[in-house]
């Protein structure tokens, strides 16, 4: 019997890009060409002034770490190992997410250390396709 070949699949549309090989990822945002509010994840319209029509943008790949927190309890649907850091990241354009923390030893974490974005495996689905996410990394690392 052959084996299927894995699919990598992104964990939604639209909240990365996936470059080619030597080229670095980027969260993909939108932005109100009226008042220049920018969003991430993207919305379907300015929620601060209302305008209908939102620019899609790059956001940039690096940021800093605005707080994070260290999770030993494996929670019932999660899939992957414990323990994992989970932190929010503020980008240059004040835009904060929420992201898995990777590549890292959670001991020397720190408020404020800049960090880069990382497109990684999240978990198999039942399919067996990769699902991948964005993470972030402590950069240089």
């Amino acid at each position: 019997m052959q084996s299927k070949e894995q699919t990598r699949i992104p964990v939604a549309a639209g909240l990365f890009s996936e470059p080619a090989s030597g080229e670095r990822p980027h969260l993909l945002a939108n932005k109100c060409p009226k008042c220049s509010e920018i969003y991430f994840p993207k919305e379907m319209l300015c929620l601060r002034c209302g305008h209908p029509e939102l620019e899609e943008m790059a956001l940039s790949p690096t940021g800093t770490l605005h707080t994070f927190t260290v999770i030993s309890q494996q929670p019932p649907i999660y899939k992957g190992k414990v323990p994992y850091a989970i932190g929010i990241v503020e980008m240059p354009e004040k835009v904060r997410t929420t992201s898995l923390l990777t590549d890292c030893d959670f001991s020397k974490l720190r408020i404020g250390m800049p960090m880069e974005l990382v497109v990684e495996r999240l978990h198999d689905d039942d399919q067996g396709n990769e699902v991948i996410c964005h993470k972030f990394k402590p950069a240089g690392i």
